[in-house]
């Protein structure tokens, strides 16, 4: 045996030499990395780091806009105290809108009232539908 023969000692760099289960294969395959592509990973790294900030923000405000809007009051309801439904008149169904109120009766007839008065401004007759025919 030379000199050349003898085992070496690791470099001071090196995590127990060559033998070393983690570190086999290590380099092999990877091409060295020049400066310019270090510049263009870290380049990418703030820029994925940016686009995380800019989405936790952008959850952020939407989450708060819902907030806001969930505890919001709600508009209040514009009712007349009372409505008189001519004689014999039946109520069906009820809606309201921006300053009206409509009633809808039996007698396929639509009442359209003022919603902060209660007086009737208009009243609407609907045909009724004809029977469905049958094969």
């Amino acid at each position: 045996m030379g000199a050349d023969d003898a085992p070496q000692a690791p470099e001071a760099g090196d995590a127990g030499g060559a033998g070393d289960a983690g570190d086999l294969g290590a380099d092999m395959g990877r091409a060295p990395v020049s400066d310019g592509e270090l510049g263009n990973l870290r380049m990418l790294r703030r820029l994925v780091t940016l686009l995380t900030i800019t989405m936790i923000i952008g959850l952020l405000a939407i989450v708060s806009a819902v907030v806001i809007q969930i505890n919001r009051a709600p508009a209040p309801l514009v009712l007349p105290r009372t409505i008189t439904l001519p004689a014999g008149t039946r109520l069906q169904a009820f809606t309201r809108g921006d300053g009206w109120v409509a009633v809808v009766t039996r007698d396929n007839e639509i009442l359209i009232y003022d919603a902060a008065s209660g007086r009737l401004r208009q009243r609407v007759a609907v045909a009724p539908a004809a029977p469905a025919e049958r094969p």
